[in-house]
């Protein structure tokens, strides 16, 4: 990963986060949906001693209005029992269970840290339907260049939940956290830029257009004809014009943490996820590091980077790499948790 040309996301010593934005939406991610007119909440469900007593567990189906249309899907809250203020994780999962493979829930309350559950496909089937879901609420003309992906949609519900989040009387705004796994940790990465309302991104072996860098890989890794070959429904119809082009797109995915830089983003590898690529994961970190400096934040402390496995905590961007393959586990999630703790917003 040494010496890889990249472009440059500081110029002249500024920053021009609106033409970074512009790029990635234009080329990758396509243009972002507006807010709904309306978002409402209603607790369909509710478990009083969830966790052995310690957690309250409610079902909230949100109900979102896009010009006179309605569509509606649920959120799965989890909170600690006891009343006060708690960081909040906004997190897309890839079923709804609670907990999950994905989703610790003891672990995560016992660490002070309530939950909203966002079962993807509740929002938006993994596929090129576009007229179901809440898409059908928008008339997304997929033969436009620039029109959005299912990871616009799936961000549209996080941002959806932090709607809620402002609501619900326990959630510390100033510690809200978006957390997503794979293509949900793409999604992550695309709701942390859209929306500064979350103050923790955490992206999980997100690896191609997600928290990796396209230049420079090995063979063996996702490379943007991969991707756009198997979910181009996932992005822009643009970025297809980009497969076996990977060194000539006009940014690289150290822009989209850029648009981040001046909150906190962690981002995890796993040592065995060479699709994901980690050395292209820790690349992209230290590329969007500079970003951070123009916000008097620190960026990743490179000082703190060591041979895999390890983990920095010091910086604006946290990083770890852990043995194992593509997963979202326990320890990941304890190591962001130690992440957010050790950097929480007064």
């Amino acid at each position: 990963m040494q010496n890889i040309n990249l472009p440059p996301v500081i110029n002249d010593g500024k920053f021009d986060r609106e033409k970074t934005a512009e790029m990635l939406w234009k080329y990758e991610y396509g243009e972002p949906l507006p807010m709904p007119e309306k978002t409402e909440f209603e607790q369909i469900d509710r478990v009083d001693r969830f966790c052995a007593g310690k957690a309250e567990y409610t079902t909230v189906k949100a109900t979102v209005t896009v010009n006179g249309r309605q569509a509606s899907f649920p959120l799965r809250v989890c909170r600690p029992s006891a009343p006060g203020k708690y960081p909040t994780a906004v997190f897309l999962n890839f079923r709804p269970d609670v907990p999950d493979k994905y989703l610790p829930a003891e672990e995560i309350i016992d660490r002070g840290i309530a939950f909203i559950s966002i079962y993807y496909r509740d929002v938006a089937g993994d596929d090129d339907d576009f007229e179901s879901g809440i898409a059908w609420l928008f008339n997304i003309d997929r033969s436009s260049p620039t029109a959005p992906g299912k990871i616009m949609l799936w961000a549209l519900a996080a941002r959806c939940a932090a709607n809620y989040a402002e609501t619900c009387g326990f959630a510390d705004m100033n510690n809200l956290a978006v957390a997503g796994h794979s293509r949900l940790g793409k999604t992550a990465l695309v709701t942390g830029a859209l929306d500064s309302r979350f103050k923790f991104i955490y992206s999980n072996n997100a690896g191609c257009s997600g928290d990796a860098l396209f230049r420079g890989k090995e063979s063996r890794s996702e490379h943007i004809a991969d991707i756009t070959k198997n979910f181009p429904f996932w992005f822009c119809p643009a970025f297809k014009e980009f497969a076996g082009r990977d060194d000539e797109i006009p940014f690289d995915q150290h822009f989209l943490l850029a648009l981040s830089a001046d909150r906190n983003i962690y981002i995890t590898s796993s040592m065995q996820d060479i699709w994901a690529n980690p050395q292209a994961q820790l690349a992209c970190c230290v590329a969007a590091s500079p970003v951070c400096g123009i916000y008097g934040r620190t960026g990743l402390d490179e000082s703190e980077i060591k041979e895999m496995p390890f983990f920095t905590h010091s910086g604006s961007i946290g990083y770890h790499a852990r043995p194992g393959t593509h997963y979202m586990s326990r320890y990941d999630w304890n190591l962001f948790i130690d992440y957010l703790l050790k950097h929480k917003n007064a």
